[in-house]
């Protein structure tokens, strides 16, 4: 907004100098930056509604996946005592399990606010590329 405003008074400055033709060019850019930032409020406002649409769904499928993680996180710490596990498997369900809990206790700390949760969205893109 403040490339806008100062494009704007060089904008003013050739009219009155009376450059019009810079003025014009200076006039153009600002149109030019004007519709570049629609284009990205569109795009904000198409996503906004895109985690409203789907955050009940996400948090079903985080609440899910932090369910799985716990029944591996037994089952690793079981295998563990029977077994010596190599590259650190029980250090990383517990790793995963903690990435987990912080993305499900974002998501609670902003329901409170009505607000939808962008952690809510990125699990999802997570949880899509790992299905």
């Amino acid at each position: 907004m403040k490339r806008l405003k100062k494009t704007i008074e060089v904008a003013r400055g050739h009219i009155a100098a009376t450059e019009l033709e810079e003025a014009r060019q200076q006039l153009d850019k600002v149109a030019r930056e004007i519709d570049q930032l629609y284009d990205v409020m569109e795009a904000e406002i198409e996503a906004r509604e895109f985690v409203y649409r789907n955050k009940a769904q996400v948090e079903k499928r985080l609440n899910q996946v932090l369910q799985s993680n716990r029944y591996v996180n037994i089952e690793v710490d079981r295998v563990s005592q029977n077994y010596i596990l190599s590259n650190n498997e029980f250090v990383r369900v517990q790793e995963f399990a903690e990435q987990l809990e912080r993305t499900r206790s974002r998501s609670i700390l902003q329901q409170g606010d009505g607000k939808p949760s962008s952690s809510l969205l990125s699990c999802e893109r997570t949880l899509r590329t790992r299905s």
